[in-house]
This record gives C-alpha cells, structure tokens and sequence, in this order.
C-alpha cells in the first residue's frame, strides 16, 4: 500500500553505497528529508572508504594523523553553510530576529560586568585569547567563566593540556563553595554535595589527554554531536601539536587559524588561554599584543585580553597571593573585532580561586 511514508531501501555492497529501491508518494512533500538522508549515508559511505584506504597502507607510520584529517574533512561536510546572497541574506534575517527579541547581552554573559559591558558577552563563532603571566590566575579566570556559563546552564567543553581532570573538578569545587581547591582534595569533611550535584547535571566534558591539533579538532566535532556546544575553553594553546609544522612560530600559526575556522563552523565561541611573550612580560602596560609564539595569534583572536598584576609592585602582588589575600588585576581588552577597548581591575582571591568585580564582594562574580 502507498502512504505518505517514504519507503527508502538501501543496501551495501563492499564498500559501495547503493540504493536499490526507492519509492515516493506525494512527490515532493519529503524530498527535502530524503536528500537529507542520502548525504548522511554519503558520508558514511566516504568514512568506510576512508577506512579501507588506510587500513590497506597500515604500515604508513603517520597512518592515525592521516586517517583523523580525513575523517575531520568529512565531517565539516556537515558545517558547510549556503554562499548564494539570497540565502546568506535570509540567515540574517533570522539572526537578526532573534536578536531583536533579546534582553540584556547578545552573547553569553562572561561574569566580568565592565568587560560583558564592552564586548556585548561571548558571542557565537567568536575565537577569544586569554594572556597571562606566571601566577596572574588565567586558568583560575576562565574557570570562573565556566561557572558562570553552568549557572546558566550552558554546555561547556574544557580541554586542559596541563592539568589532571581531578585537579580541574577541585578548582571549580573551590569556586562554587568558596574553599581552597587542596582542601577540597585532603578534607572528605568540606560539604561539596551541591556543587557535585550541580556538575553532575551540567552535562560538562573534561579532556585532558589530547594535545594533537587534529585529535583536538576531531573532539570537538564529537562533542557538539554528542550535544551542541555552547562555549569551548583550551588551557593553554601553546602546548597545541600539529604534525603539519616543526617550528613553533609556524604551529601557533596553523592552531590559531584552524580552531578560528572551526569556531565559525559550529557557531560557538572558542576560548584559548595563552602565554604572554618575553617582550610583553617586560612592558605589561604596552598596546601591543604579545601572546608567546607567534603574531598569527591574535591576528586570529576576535577579543584578546591580557591579565596584569594590578598592585603596586610584583613584590607586593606576591605576597598578598601567597597569604591567600585579595589582589588587584588589570583586565585589558587589547582587541576587540566589535566594541570597545581598555583597561577594568578585577580582583583574585587565590585561596578559593574566585574573581571579583569588586574588592568587596564576597561571593565572586
């Protein structure tokens, strides 16, 4: 009997995609769907040849980089937008209605309230560099961002290329109770039951044993299948791999541009912390921007901020970390593709790993 189903048999023969019956009622009404369909099996059709191809080349020793860069190629099949101006011009219509429907912040609020004020939040398809130096809390800063995307309930993807996933876990736990993350770790008595309760339900992933640039890339495809992904942070971007360069110059190049471009594909802001330069260390109040590597890095970034020690002098700075005081420091947006420029104090607490808005505040951002 015909319906206004569409019956579709498909079957495989080796390698090769065949479809040996096809038969439409209606016509038209589901052609769309069907199209849909068949480019996903033409992917996997591609995937299984892929497959074959480099099992039949075992021996080649940079079989697994090669394989991961075919594979990643398929799957940006997926992200490939419309270039026709009629279709670009409708995409904006959409974006702008959504927009024009919106309250407050056209991104995701960061927490930082002066710096949410000039960059409008963190924006979709955006690539953010965080500098710092040694000691000036970076990844403690974006951890307290990812708290604020939780509480909002944003789904986050952390990659950590220095830190254990436990020691992560213990500095979000610090944050989210205001205790020391060491503590958290040697004292079963401190009450985490609603922090853990609150992670467990954020649909959060972690991953720490990745540094290759195309294994890194492929992750964050599979996460955002998993589930979409509202903002990706990596700490940090000089211990990126690529086995497409040697020198370290050229790496920084290509692991910029490249998580740039895959940024603009999944539509979701990619936050990459960064060491500062030696040149930058030694003038911190200068415009210019020197993240460690290459120039390429913040030619990249859409927003590049640095994070300064803000006390009168280092010396002072770190005593008053060392007692687990509050510090000053100095936020500076040194780029910004869309708004403004310029310099905001924040405050560090390091005994609980929060940030503050203001000295007085008790409870972080």
């Amino acid at each position: 009997d015909f319906t206004d189903d569409v019956d579709v048999i498909f079957a495989f023969q080796g390698a090769n995609l065949v479809i040996s019956d096809f038969m439409v009622s209606g016509f038209g009404r589901n052609v769309k769907n069907i199209c849909l369909e068949i480019k996903k099996l033409s992917r996997l059709n591609k995937v299984i040849t892929t497959i074959q191809t480099s099992v039949e080349n075992i021996d080649n020793e940079n079989l697994v980089s090669e394989l991961t860069s075919d594979l990643i190629k398929i799957g940006n099949e997926s992200y490939k937008k419309e270039t026709d101006i009629v279709s670009l011009l409708d995409s904006f219509d959409k974006t702008r209605d959504i927009y024009a429907n919106k309250t407050g912040l056209l991104g995701i609020p960061s927490g930082f309230t002066k710096l949410d004020e000039a960059i409008d939040g963190i924006r979709p398809a955006h690539l953010w560099i965080i500098g710092g130096y040694t000691s000036t809390g970076k990844t403690f800063f974006s951890l307290n961002m990812v708290r604020e995307c939780l509480k909002q309930k944003r789904r986050v993807v952390y990659y950590s290329l220095e830190m254990s996933e436990s020691d992560i876990i213990a500095r979000l736990y610090g944050i989210m109770t205001g205790s020391n993350s060491l503590q958290i770790l040697k004292d079963k008595s401190i009450d985490i039951s609603e922090a853990r309760a609150e992670l467990k339900e954020s649909g959060m992933s972690i991953i720490t044993e990745l540094n290759e640039l195309s294994e890194i890339k492929m992750s964050m495809l599979e996460e955002n299948m998993k589930a979409p992904v509202d903002v990706f942070f990596l700490d940090y971007v000089q211990l990126v791999q690529s086995n497409k360069t040697e020198k370290e110059y050229d790496t920084m190049r290509v692991v910029s541009h490249e998580l740039q471009e895959i940024s603009k594909k999944l539509g979701c802001p990619v936050v990459l912390l960064s060491q500062v330069s030696n040149e930058a260390a030694k003038n911190p109040d200068s415009r210019v921007i020197g993240y460690k590597g290459a120039g390429n890095i913040a030619a990249a970034a859409d927003l590049a901020l640095e994070l300064i020690p803000g006390e009168e002098d280092y010396e002072t700075f770190r005593d008053k970390m060392n007692r687990g005081e509050k510090v000053e420091i100095k936020c500076v947006v040194k780029k910004n593709r869309h708004g403004r420029v310029g310099l905001f104090p924040i405050f560090f607490e390091s005994s609980t790993g929060r940030f503050l808005n203001n000295l007085n505040d008790d409870f972080g951002i």
